[in-house]
């Protein structure tokens, strides 16, 4: 009886290990089926004309221009600033690009942003932003904001920065303009280059190197606006457009969607395009990039009502080089322009 009582206890000592190691290879196996769930930002995201909206951060690819106090480069606080932007646009969910740093000499200036702006284009930024410190005579103070005088959207985003940038004196955050500037021929994506400070006044030195992060903050801030701006909607009574503006290369293309608001069905729309020599828009709302240029992209119901979308055209998708020739550093500070009221840009 003891014999038989053993084997029984054996048994069921056997049976239960069994089912323990089955339950543990299944409890495995259904972990390892299980799909990673990957982290994203909980935040609102702005999509551009490629997917997630991207910014393609440039800062100055100068480290031989020194600060006045001898402490560094206008590279090297530059880098400093992009490098910053970093986690506040990554609260926004915004994607970036931030290149590598100068490695060659100032005749090597060219190939090098002409990379730049090569690499902004082949990695689908929305937004190709250029962060510099600027240079005079010594005593000039302030911030200078260029714009690429051929482009809306150029001016727009110049804009945004001005309204949002953190130098103190706010009177003299200045719009500029002068397209010979090798980072505002060569991005084909709207852009804008910031002069953040003069690197040869003591004063604005002082200021750049205790307000890195705040600078940081601001003009990512102001990307975010302008991503705002370039996915928001365009509403009407009882209908929204899904875009109000859109940045294309010629022979690529977007579709813009109406929808009710009220949730009643969309009315017959007339899609029209104000230049359709830049974009032309079919009766579904299917906008093709025909030439460079800006033009507005309506759909208006039977009663009049409407809604639309700026759209920016910009050249036919290829490698960049040519152009005219900057200084080596980039940058003309006699020849340009500065701006102290609203400018329309050239067609």
């Amino acid at each position: 009886m003891n014999r038989i009582l053993k084997k029984l206890v054996s048994a069921v000592a056997l049976g239960l290990t069994v089912c323990l190691f089955s339950a543990s290879l299944c409890s495995a196996a259904a972990a390892a089926a299980e799909p990673t769930q990957e982290r994203t930002i909980a935040t609102q995201q702005y999509d551009g004309p490629n997917g997630r909206f991207k910014v393609y951060l440039s800062p100055s690819a100068q480290p031989w221009n020194p600060y006045c106090d001898g402490s560094g480069s206008e590279e090297y606080y530059m880098r400093q600033v992009a490098t910053a932007m970093i986690p506040y646009l990554q609260s926004y969910g915004i994607d970036y690009v931030l290149p590598g740093a100068q490695t060659g000499s100032s005749s090597t200036q060219k190939a090098f942003l002409t990379n730049r702006a090569n690499e902004a284009k082949n990695t689908g930024c929305d937004l190709y932003l250029a962060i510099h410190s600027n240079a005079a005579n010594g005593n000039t103070r302030g911030t200078r904001i260029y714009y690429y005088t051929k482009s809306s959207e150029s001016l727009r985003f110049a804009k945004v920065l001005q309204s949002n940038f953190n130098y103190p004196d706010k009177s003299n955050i200045k719009l500029a303009y002068n397209d010979a500037l090798m980072e505002m021929y060569l991005p084909t994506m709207p852009h804008a280059l910031i002069e953040t400070a003069f690197h040869d006044n003591a004063q604005d030195v002082t200021w750049i190197k205790s307000n890195i992060n705040t600078m940081a903050k601001s003009l990512a801030d102001a990307v975010n606006a302008y991503a705002q701006g370039s996915s928001g909607t365009s509403v009407a009574a009882g209908l929204s457009m899904n875009r109000i503006f859109a940045n294309l290369s010629t022979g690529t293309a977007i579709i813009l969607n109406v929808s009710s608001t009220t949730g009643q069905a969309v009315p017959t729309l007339t899609w029209r395009s104000s230049n359709p020599a830049v974009a032309s828009v079919d009766q579904g709302g299917f906008v093709l990039g025909m030439s460079a240029g800006d033009t507005v992209i309506s759909a208006t119901t039977p009663t009049g009502q409407s809604v639309s979308c700026t759209v920016t055209v910009t050249g036919p998708t290829m490698q960049i080089g040519g152009g005219p020739v900057a200084s080596a550093e980039g940058e003309y500070i006699g020849d340009s322009t500065e701006e102290t009221g609203p400018i329309t840009p050239t067609a």
